[in-house]
């Protein structure tokens, strides 16, 4: 009988110990209550005069109650296969390091918008080697952990807009004047574009970079709708 190799031996422990880790907690700071602190001031009858956000404007919402247009520019523009990987997406991954290897820097990180949840869940680090492979790793526990559309949720809830506005509530309200549920698909993808470079592309500072994004996000849109559309 051949005996077996130690390489063998050695790799079969650390694919144990790699599934095993998917099984830690997920961090407290994917709570609801952990995103944004907020103070409210009262009057000596306990009505509420105002409400304070130290850390930024943050309302959330349920992704049900948003517009399909909402998550359709989202997943055009960050995700397309976003229904079809686990967390992390190696044709992503594969296409990204292929531009960035042509451009000689780094244009692309591949990352899934489950990652993109998992890179605010960790406080947005540096863009790191290892910091790229702890959020791939919380990705794929958010997966395990949550549905697609609680992880699409936390996404629209979380990530910042620009100018103080966490989430797609805050800021159909900061830049639109209405709830997120009455957005039209131009705002729908005007907002979405917004955090990639929430300053680069501040409808209040920088109009034209924002309706350029604007455009990107809806051809994009169009790009998807032909590429998934029955046949």
């Amino acid at each position: 009988m051949l005996r077996q190799h130690p390489f063998w031996g050695a790799f079969a422990l650390l694919l144990f110990a790699g599934l095993l880790s998917l099984l830690w907690p997920l961090p407290d700071t994917i709570a609801p209550d952990a995103r944004r602190t907020s103070l409210d001031v009262t009057a000596r009858s306990q009505a509420l005069l105002r409400s304070v956000h130290p850390q930024g404007r943050s309302q959330p919402v349920s992704v049900e109650r948003l517009p399909s247009s909402v998550v359709d520019a989202l997943l055009a523009i960050e995700d397309r296969r976003f229904y079809a990987h686990p967390g992390v997406d190696p044709v992503a991954l594969a296409r990204a390091l292929w531009s960035n290897l042509r451009q000689g820097r780094i244009v692309s990180g591949g990352s899934t918008v489950t990652m993109q949840v998992a890179e605010e869940l960790r406080g947005n680090p540096p863009p790191t080697f290892g910091n790229k492979l702890a959020e791939m790793h919380l990705a794929l526990r958010l997966e395990l952990r949550r549905s697609k559309q609680e992880i699409l949720s936390l996404w629209l809830n979380r990530v910042s807009f620009g100018n103080r506005a966490h989430g797609v509530e805050a800021a159909a309200q900061l830049y639109f004047g209405k709830p997120a549920r009455d957005l039209t698909p131009a705002q729908a993808a005007t907002l979405v574009g917004l955090p990639r470079a929430p300053s680069r592309y501040d409808p209040f500072r920088h109009p034209e970079r924002a309706e350029r994004r604007q455009h990107r996000v809806t051809r994009a849109m169009h790009g998807a709708r032909r590429l998934f559309a029955p046949r």
